[in-house]
């Protein structure tokens, strides 16, 4: 309120302040000398009054005032006490006053020894005493009043922070050097903090937040708990959504740790916390199995999946890892990235960056050859459901071709494991991009059936928070520029995970492959995007504007479900799924092909994107993929037909062709 009502006070003072801030150096130093002088004869009469009772210094003790100043200026000269900027200054001056007053009052006192003076050794006491007093006391005041002009305070906004431990106190210090934010109090859940003064705000309890708000104007709270498990920072911010104030959160402990971020870098607040999800613990045994002391490959690495999967893997003491991207730009960025974290922590392995295709046999070949690889990750795939759906056959043939190639290089190599990174998408799908992942799936099923040396296995999990194509970004983008949000559905749902708990299932999921194995990813509760944009709107301090609400911020418009697109996931194929040593990762049983029937429908597909013929393409899919029902496109059934007898005449070919051959091999 004293902000309010003193308005155009504090814009004087702003503007008064800022005149003297913009001086040259050299000006302020002259202004601080100055007064520093008038300060030291001022202290010299206070001294006197205060030992004798009277301000009349006698006249044979006159020399003092002229040896004070001789002393004491120059010596703060030299000890470089004007070398401080006042108004970020605080109580760390006082050590540099108190030096150079000493050594100023020492000064003082031999000369007045040399002299012979009678002067009482309790004048220089008092003098020493009042002198570092007045020092600090007038700088305390301006840098107060240097810093309420600099940053202006009708114009910053105020904050509450949420949470006065270590972290909170070090926010409110950083705050208060900020030009767009100041923090007005503190919120924290230990009772034992409550109605206490910590950096001069007041703690208050969580159940007074709401008359805190109201009562101080508040539209901003930081959340300063990086130790806080997700269960209870869900639980706040739960609480938090109620009012309208924009949420907004510090790094967590581990960049803090780390030094990848500073306290004062807040972010708007997490999908993972209004999820509310804690990630179980890795297994480290698993982590390590496929990684520790191998040779290492990841097709696809510069992307989401791709790239979270290589920070893990460096972490886990490879002996090389292979980076194979087609993307120049996310090529550049992963491996730049990954080379200032290895000589951070100093870790002793290749990093090896190849730029090029997974639909390129013989750069497959050599490169598994020439690295020796032992692991292959493989994450390259087109995901971008509508795109995929409107360019099916460059889609389809990176992703289908580009698994198969590189399945069979591992094969024909002998790598102990090849891991494809699948999606929920690939259970029953409606689009093109989920039904060529599904045939990924049994190619690497084929393979495994006939492979003594290869494991294959893939795992399958849902949406990635923050990963290209996610619409966490967009929401959040389109609520900072205060555009309306755009949902395909009013009741779509979608399963999420975060990026690096993926990522870190995958490699668990990979040490557990026995064989031909499904693994699924628990995902826990499934999540209504439509409520997920609302409690995004109302954690970012906007309202949704409506019928009741027109003169809301956010409009939510419903565009229409896209081509391919479902209302919402499955993980499962089919009804069996195992538990295995990992709490959250699943096995799935399902049904699979022959590895003659993947032969067969890969020369289909080939045939359809040399003959670049998307109806054929997508009869062949929907003969093998069971589920398959491609929305919005109806197939001709005489094409579905001839794609089937096709497959049963290559199928008798191959097994004809195979009896000749055994036979012929016997007569030999």
């Amino acid at each position: 309120s004293f902000l309010v009502q003193n308005n155009i006070k504090e814009r004087k003072n702003f503007e008064l302040g800022l005149d003297f801030l913009l001086l040259p150096r050299w000006s302020k130093k002259c202004i601080a000398i100055f007064c520093d002088s008038l300060l030291v004869v001022f202290v010299v009469f206070l001294s006197y009054f205060l030992r004798f009772g009277f301000f009349d210094v006698p006249d044979k003790d006159h020399w003092l005032f002229t040896a004070a100043l001789l002393t004491s200026c120059p010596v703060f000269f030299f000890t470089k006490l004007y070398d401080t900027i006042i108004r970020y200054g605080g109580f760390q001056n006082l050590k540099s006053i108190i030096e150079s007053v000493t050594l100023g009052t020492l000064c003082l006192v031999a000369i007045s020894y040399i002299m012979g003076s009678n002067i009482p050794r309790s004048i220089f006491v008092i003098y020493w005493l009042l002198l570092i007093f007045f020092l600090f006391f007038i700088r305390a005041l301006a840098r107060l009043y240097f810093l309420q002009s600099e940053r202006g305070f009708d114009r910053r906004k105020a904050v509450i922070i949420y949470g006065a431990g270590a972290a909170g106190r070090q926010l409110a210090a950083a705050l208060r050097h900020s030009p767009e934010y100041f923090p007005v109090a503190f919120v924290d859940d230990k009772k034992s903090l409550w109605k206490m003064s910590v950096q001069g705000l007041k703690v208050c309890p969580p159940f007074s937040l709401g008359r805190l708000l109201f009562k101080l104007k508040v539209k901003n709270v930081f959340l300063a708990l990086p130790k806080e498990a997700k269960a209870r920072r869900h639980e706040i911010i739960l609480l938090l959504e109620k009012f309208r104030v924009h949420v907004r959160t510090i790094p967590g402990l581990n960049d803090l740790v780390e030094g990848t971020a500073a306290i004062s870098e807040f972010s708007e607040v997490s999908v993972e916390d209004i999820l509310g999800r804690d990630p179980v613990p890795p297994v480290e045994t698993l982590l390590k199995k496929c990684i520790k002391d191998k040779n290492v490959l990841i097709t696809g690495g510069g992307g989401s999946i791709g790239s979270e999967l290589c920070r893990q893997i460096m972490r886990l003491d490879p002996r090389i890892l292979v980076i194979l991207d087609i993307s120049e730009h996310n090529l550049y960025k992963i491996d730049h990235e990954l080379r200032a974290v290895k000589q951070k922590l100093s870790k002793n392995f290749s990093i090896i960056p190849v730029l090029g295709s997974v639909c390129d046999p013989l750069r497959l070949t050599k490169l598994l050859k020439k690295y020796s690889i032992h692991t292959l990750y493989h994450a390259a795939a087109y995901k971008h459901v509508p795109l995929v759906e409107s360019n099916s056959l460059e889609g389809t043939k990176n992703n289908i071709e580009g698994t198969y190639l590189t399945a069979k290089a591992s094969y024909d190599l002998g790598l102990e494991n090849f891991v494809l990174i699948s999606t929920d998408k690939a259970v029953r799908p409606t689009n093109v991009m989920g039904a060529s992942k599904r045939f990924s799936e049994l190619i690497l099923q084929a393979f495994a059936q006939k492979s003594s040396s290869t494991i294959f296995s893939m795992v399958r999990f849902g949406n990635v928070i923050n990963s290209s194509g996610s619409v966490v970004p967009l929401f959040r983008e389109q609520i900072r520029k205060k555009e309306a949000i755009t949902l395909t559905h009013k009741d779509i749902t979608r399963y999420f995970m975060t990026i690096p708990e993926a990522a870190e299932l995958v490699l668990q999921a990979s040490s557990l492959a026995k064989g031909g194995d499904v693994f699924v990813l628990d995902m826990g509760e499934s999540v209504k995007i439509a409520n997920l944009a609302r409690r995004m709107i109302h954690l970012m301090g906007r309202t949704i504007r409506s019928a009741k609400n027109m003169d809301g911020d956010i409009e939510i418009k419903i565009t229409g479900l896209r081509p391919g697109e479902k209302l919402y996931e499955e993980l499962l194929i089919g009804e069996k799924s195992f538990g295995t040593e990992h709490p959250k990762i699943l096995k799935a049983e399902e049904v699979f092909h022959s590895f003659e029937t993947i032969e067969s429908a890969m020369a289909l597909l080939r045939q359809s994107w040399q003959d670049y013929d998307a109806q054929m393409l997508k009869n062949t899919l929907q003969e093998l993929v069971a589920g398959y029902t491609p929305q919005g496109n109806e197939l001709d059934i005489l094409s579905l037909s001839n794609v089937s007898e096709k497959l049963r005449n290559r199928n008798k070919k191959l097994t004809e062709d195979a009896s000749i051959f055994i036979r012929n091999e016997s007569l030999h």
